[in-house]
């Protein structure tokens, strides 16, 4: 693995350098490779992009935005019997298991503009 040449790092930001990291990001550079490129630490680099980015909306799989969806194995939270379903409720298209649940925390930003 290649060693970093030690460069004493300025950690501040400017407009220009979030451009930089933008149009990094868009050619799908690594932070190491931006962060070079800027002469800034990595981590700067990951800081910026954990603390500035937004969230856009995509498709969610069956709608459902939550952030445990994954690992979700919740069932019935709709009252229907054992026999009755055999979907987990975050599969389920006619019941909005997010009403209910109180595990149910939303991936949408919350955060006011």
């Amino acid at each position: 693995m290649k060693e970093l040449e030690y460069i004493p790092y300025n950690t501040k930001l400017d407009l220009t350098d979030r451009v930089a990291i933008e149009i990094g990001l868009a050619r799908k550079d690594s932070f190491t490779k931006i962060a070079e490129k800027l002469r800034k630490h990595p981590h700067t680099i990951a800081r910026e992009i954990k603390y500035n980015r937004t969230h856009i909306p995509s498709a969610y799989p069956y709608g459902n935005d939550c952030k445990f969806y994954s690992s979700c194995h919740i069932t019935q939270l709709c009252g229907t019997s054992e026999d009755a379903c055999d979907y987990k409720c975050k599969q389920c298209k006619s019941f909005n298991c997010h009403l209910v649940c109180d595990k149910y925390e939303s991936l949408e930003c919350k955060e006011e503009l």
